[in-house]
């Protein structure tokens, strides 16, 4: 777990060296949320840190822990405590979100019978 926290905190200061942070939020159609974070490498791209249940998910090549996994870690830890400060159930609402039930359809509709 220490091992962890040092690789979490090594990741969290080259992503402040490098001046990264959150640009984005979104959520994609199953209902896991995103953060888009720029990347350190090239200028101008874009990596997607998606939030399961657990764990984080970079579309970056890195093997290891990542620049934007630490500040999408971050990020999530600050939202979680700030929420528990103010209502113990927001913190759930950051990792589930409430999904339209026509999401998958976009044609449009009648409240009458046709």
């Amino acid at each position: 777990m220490a091992q962890q926290q040092d690789a979490q905190t090594r990741a969290l200061a080259r992503a402040r060296a490098h001046g990264l942070s959150i640009v984005g939020r979104g959520a994609w159609k199953h209902g896991a949320p995103f953060v888009v974070v720029g990347s350190a490498s090239e200028p101008g791209r874009f990596h997607l840190v998606t939030i399961y249940p657990g764990r984080l998910a970079c579309d970056c090549p890195a093997r290891a822990l990542c620049m934007h996994r630490a500040l999408a870690h971050e990020d999530l830890e600050s939202a979680q405590a700030k929420a528990s400060t103010s209502q113990p159930l927001a913190a759930l609402s950051v990792l589930q979100r409430d999904v339209a039930p026509l999401y998958r359809d976009n044609r449009p509709f009648s409240i009458f019978k046709q």
